[in-house]
């Protein structure tokens, strides 16, 4: 946990100093810009591990409770049903493990389109 702190510590201090890594290239849909500047997911890999030092600070009670009733009352009626398929009965400890597992596994692109010559008011 500690390790965890210290590399997110240590990034958000580069991050002051240098700034944050991104990258410019072509985009592959010109009907949403020219240009995409994206976040490297090297940047932000260390804040991924802070996901672990949450689920301290959370009650277990909270985390072996199923989603479904935590946030049930949050979501429109209409939409009640189709929560719940998706979420298969998963636990709230459960959901933050698999973010966790997947923000680690999957390539993830951050990032806004930009035109080269047009002006949008």
């Amino acid at each position: 946990m500690e390790n965890a702190l210290l590399a997110a510590y240590q990034k958000i201090n580069t991050w002051s100093t240098t700034g944050i890594k991104m990258t410019i290239r072509e985009s592959e849909d010109p009907a949403k810009g020219d240009l995409i500047l994206l976040l490297d997911k090297s940047e932000i890999q260390e804040l991924f591990a802070l996901l672990e030092i949450v689920k301290v600070f959370i009650p277990e009670k909270t985390l072996n409770a199923p989603v479904m009733d935590l946030i049930g009352n949050l979501i429109p009626p209409q939409f009640v049903s189709i929560a719940a398929i998706l979420l298969k009965g998963k636990t709230f400890g459960a959901i933050l493990n698999q973010l966790s597992q997947e923000l680690s596994t999957i390539p993830i692109e951050i990032g806004i389109y930009l035109y080269k010559d047009k002006n949008i008011n």
